[in-house]
């Protein structure tokens, strides 16, 4: 049994057959499925639906149907079948992510008190500074959390049914609405209907998520051997590709750019910048730096730890804020930043077995 993502990012099931030598084409589907392995019977395949993965899941080997098998309060990663034909194993993680603020005035670190037991990631500033989004799984499922003031509670503001996996999410100028990037597709959250669409571009991995206005979308795909920029333009549901020889841009406020360059090189407007700048990666699709007045605030990794400095644009000059980093992500407001801290790393084996006599049956 074998997957493989397509050039649309979706999932692509086989089943190679060793005593013929052959390759046969299971079905392909729209969503992160993972870990793929037979069941007992070899009728059906187990699969982790959604990264984090709560639940494993029986398909049949047409994709046709599925049906939870187990559901785990904890992540569940790397499941085999169990040398009892009847019971299946699984790596389970209490994997907690928490929001850190870090104040301007030198004031004590603060863990946001609205943060759960589970994974609160992805915070985003509001372009006014008043909102903190941020993603979090505290009701199951990735949705999309609103916070402000001391940040004691937060409310869910998205209402999504599936299990998607979300890289990086962008506030629109105005503040009205928020653009949200899965693995092969971008979403438009309306933050007072709390409705979200999906916008009608060719699925495809994307990177680099930005507004460049109120009306259009900018984000990186592979194009001809090379990253390049594309415009969504969501009045007419147009996408052209970008003249430009950069491979990311990032639109900051007050019509700030940052743009990236294949080879390593950043510029500022139109200014080199003396610094290296990482590029959205595979695993890290979206830009780990963000500008506010004349200061950009980015992640600078090491072959060991990675650390968070300051530069000032204008002058040149930067500073070490952080060290010992292990966030991917920083966003900046009025009166400080945050970042995202340390996930727990305690983890257990465990076993899921069969209730009745059919190991295909209720677990």
């Amino acid at each position: 049994l074998l997957s493989t993502p397509t050039a649309e990012q979706n999932i692509a099931f086989f089943e190679l057959n060793w005593d013929n030598n052959s390759l046969h084409h299971l079905f392909t589907k729209d969503g992160y499925l993972c870990c793929a392995i037979y069941t007992h019977s070899g009728k059906n395949m187990l699969v982790l639906d959604g990264d984090p993965a709560f639940q494993l899941t029986s398909m049949s080997l047409d994709g046709s149907e599925r049906s939870p098998l187990f559901h785990s309060t904890q992540s569940i990663t790397a499941p085999q079948r169990g040398s009892n034909h009847r019971s299946y194993l699984y790596s389970g993680e209490n994997k907690q992510v928490d929001i850190l603020f870090y104040p301007f005035n030198n004031a004590e670190v603060e863990r946001l008190p609205m943060n759960s037991s589970v994974l609160d990631f992805l915070p985003k500033v509001s372009p006014n500074s008043r909102y903190l989004a941020f993603i979090s799984t505290r009701t199951g499922k990735p949705q999309v959390w609103l916070t402000s003031g001391n940040h004691t509670t937060a409310t869910k503001v998205s209402h999504f049914e599936k299990n998607h996996q979300f890289y990086d999410m962008a506030w629109s100028p105005s503040g009205k609405e928020i653009a949200l990037l899965s693995f092969n597709s971008i979403f438009l959250l309306d933050l007072e209907t709390g409705e979200a669409r999906r916008i009608d571009s060719p699925q495809n991995e994307m990177r680099g998520l930005s507004w460049k206005n109120d009306n259009t979308l900018s984000f990186s795909q592979f194009h001809r051997s090379a990253w390049r920029v594309y415009n969504y333009h969501l009045q007419t549901n147009q996408l052209d590709i970008s003249e430009a020889d950069f491979s990311f841009i990032f639109y900051g406020k007050k019509d700030q750019t940052i743009t990236l360059y294949q080879d390593g090189k950043a510029k500022y407007n139109e200014k080199e910048l003396s610094i290296t700048l990482p590029l959205p990666d595979i695993k890290n699709r979206k830009f780990a730096f963000d500008l506010i007045e004349d200061s950009l605030f980015y992640i600078f990794e090491e072959e060991t730890e990675a650390s968070l400095i300051r530069l000032d644009v204008k002058t040149g000059q930067s500073s070490q804020v952080l060290t010992t980093l292990h966030s991917k992500e920083v966003t900046v407001g009025k009166h400080g930043f945050y970042i995202t801290g340390p996930p727990a790393t305690s983890k257990d084996l465990y076993r899921v077995k069969a209730l009745h006599g059919d190991s295909e049956g209720t677990h």
